[in-house]
């Protein structure tokens, strides 16, 4: 202020002193007023004086002046402001003075939010936003009632309330801010309930990883690994209303599977529907028979709505390096479950299987004897077992072969299914079913036939082998197929043969 009032003085007493001016200097100026836009600008004025030197200053801090032979140069900066300014520009030759009158046009009113959306989960919440206005007399409205708005125009900011969405669909807010004749729309998105959810599907991740994603979106962990029964299950309660159970499996090797169990029972197929679609939207192709598989996820994901709890399996499906030959036809074996110990010994004698009384287990404290037969060639061996009850009568067959890549290729020390052998299979007219312990289970129903295949390292071998099983499908060994979501089963190590029942 005090350096404005020195100024103004001079400014007078240069006026005072060309009125007294009785010299012949002379001072013409071509334009004594400038009517300017907001925009900065360089502005060009003719000094006409016979004075040796001349200057120009001013007062306003957006207004600089250069002098230059007998033009000067006044650059004005843009007006973000919303007011019209005015100031003045004084030119001193000798002992005369003019002044220009400066004046710049106001800008007109803007108004811009940081950022120009929020996306919300159902829960909703409190929220902030920032906005960014050349002016504070703006204000904001919503055309939802579940948002309640509380502007802050001094500190430039809007606090957001938002409601709990509690139906299904996504909804939309849109808050308009206005000022002046400028508006502003920000659209708030909020999901709707969970329904339809994916687990954590980063395969190989660790256990802390699942539980920060499952935490985020308010599962409660249900069951963990108790180095017991329970050693690599970790398991969580959600709040999807679709699924209600989320189940992961992390070994050694990190995540490896996930199980999600549905809310209720009765899934229907118009929601069993409205899944698949949900899947194919999230990038997944469908395979046939209940399977999607995403090859960007490295994922598979299998429908399965007949088994003891319905469910919805995610396993780790990574790329197939290279092509393996798989069976030519299907190696049912011995399949007939009326057959008794003479009877699987006819087709051994027919099929070139040599008894093997080693290991063989013939008990009759046992549930089921088992009946052993080398061979020559591949499968090196089978195996039967024969319940030990009335009806004496085979339960269950295995066949062992060497190559396990007939159906199997290896990757990080871990087994997973070939694409040919899936296709036989399923040429057959088997259908995935899910997993159980290592074992992959799959359902004829037109043999009316469970089949269960896996890579088994047995201490009556040295190697590493293919082990298909097949046994009689029902109801009640369905079942025990599959861990209930409701308790986690004890991990069986298979040891031996005669340990290796898949039924049990």
């Amino acid at each position: 202020m005090k350096k404005l009032l020195f100024l103004f003085a001079v400014l007078c007493a240069m006026v005072i002193s060309s009125c007294q001016n009785e010299n012949n200097t002379t001072l013409e100026i071509s334009e004594v007023s400038l009517d300017l836009p907001k925009v900065a600008s360089d502005n060009t004025v003719t000094i006409a004086t016979d004075a040796d030197t001349w200057s120009a200053f001013t007062t306003a801090e957006w207004i600089t002046t250069k002098a230059n032979g007998g033009e000067l140069t006044v650059s004005v900066m843009e007006n973000t402001t919303t007011k019209e300014r005015s100031a003045k520009v004084v030119v001193i030759a000798g002992e005369m003075s003019q002044t220009i009158d400066i004046h710049q046009a106001a800008s007109d009113v803007t108004i811009v939010t940081l950022p120009d959306k929020l996306n919300i989960d159902q829960w909703g919440g409190t929220f902030q936003f920032d906005v960014n206005a050349n002016t504070k007399d703006w204000t904001i409205s919503s055309d939802a009632d579940w948002v309640t708005l509380n502007p802050k125009q001094f500190k430039s900011e809007v606090v957001v309330q938002v409601a709990e969405n509690t139906d299904r669909a996504e909804r939309i807010a849109t808050l308009t801010l206005t000022a002046g004749s400028a508006t502003q729309q920000f659209v708030i998105n909020q999901s709707g309930i969970m329904f339809f959810i994916f687990p954590h599907l980063e395969f190989g991740c660790d256990a802390l990883s699942i539980k920060n994603f499952e935490t985020a979106r308010k599962s409660e962990l249900m069951g963990q690994p108790d180095g017991l029964f329970n050693r690599d299950k970790w398991t969580y309660v959600t709040k999807s209303a679709a699924f209600s159970t989320v189940r992961y499996e992390v070994g050694a090797n990190g995540l490896t599977k996930v199980i999600m169990f549905t809310a209720t029972k009765d899934f229907g197929q118009t929601e069993l529907d409205n899944y698949k679609a949900y899947l194919t939207s999230n990038g997944y192709v469908d395979k046939g028979n209940n399977v999607f598989g995403n090859e960007a996820a490295s994922a598979e994901v299998t429908l399965i709505m007949e088994a003891a709890d319905p469910q919805v399996v995610f396993t780790y499906k990574p790329t197939q390096p290279q092509a393996y030959p798989t069976f030519s036809t299907f190696p049912y074996g011995l399949v007939n479950f009326k057959s008794t110990e003479a009877d699987i010994k006819t087709y051994e004698a027919a099929n070139g299987g040599t008894y093997n009384g080693t290991n063989s287990v013939i008990d009759p404290t046992r549930a089921t004897n088992i009946l052993y037969f080398d061979i020559q060639g591949d499968p090196f061996a089978r195996a039967y077992f024969v319940s030990n009850t009335d009806p004496k009568v085979l339960s269950e067959a295995a066949q062992y072969y060497k190559d396990w890549s007939k159906a199997f290729f290896q990757l990080k020390g871990q087994y997973y299914l070939t694409k040919e052998f899936v296709a036989l299979v399923a040429k057959e007219g088997f259908v995935f079913q899910g997993m159980t312990k290592a074992w992959y289970v799959y359902v004829n129903e037109a043999k009316n036939l469970t089949m269960g295949v896996t890579v088994a390292k047995y201490t009556n071998f040295e190697f590493p082998v293919l082990d298909i099983r097949t046994f009689q499908t029902d109801k009640e060994a369905a079942a025990r197929l599959f861990e209930s979501k409701a308790k986690a089963s004890k991990t069986e190590t298979v040891k031996s043969i005669k340990d290796s029942r898949l039924m049990n």
